[in-house]
């Protein structure tokens, strides 16, 4: 699966770290999770997404370069947008037997990091929307 985004990418789907599942300390990582209706401590990470292949959606604010991001500025080189934005993926991720493809939401994810500069890749969290996409809830 390639990666439909702008031609100057920054991220790339094996870069984004999925972060839904159980800590195993013999294992020494995080063991991954890709069940729908998945919940952690009372907290819900994938919720009832549906099978079929469904655009995931993600709020964020438009990060841009301003000046040299390397030089000793007070804020660093980097302008944030006011207000997030709704960020749709051109591909789709896939949910087939009640689980989701894990590679199809990295695909995903970093396209929309790639579209609005954003820089939080631990995928925390999937939820089915009203209007049949599926947000993700991203950190750093």
């Amino acid at each position: 699966m390639g990666l439909l985004n702008e031609p100057r990418r920054r991220h790339s789907p094996e870069e984004m770290i999925w972060c839904i599942g159980e800590w195993s300390d013999d294992e020494n990582r995080t063991i991954e999770e890709n069940t729908v209706g998945y919940s952690e401590n009372g907290r819900v990470s994938i919720g009832a997404i549906p099978d079929g292949e469904h655009p995931l959606i993600h709020w964020a604010y438009v990060y841009s370069v301003t000046k040299d991001v390397y030089s000793a500025t007070k804020d660093g080189g980097i302008e944030i947008s006011e207000a997030a934005d709704k960020w749709t993926s051109k591909s789709k991720i896939r949910v087939k037997n009640g689980e989701v493809d894990i590679h199809s939401v990295k695909v995903a994810v970093a396209e929309i990091l790639n579209q609005c500069g954003g820089r939080h890749v631990f995928i925390e969290s999937l939820h089915f929307e009203k209007d049949g996409k599926v947000s993700a809830f991203l950190g750093s």
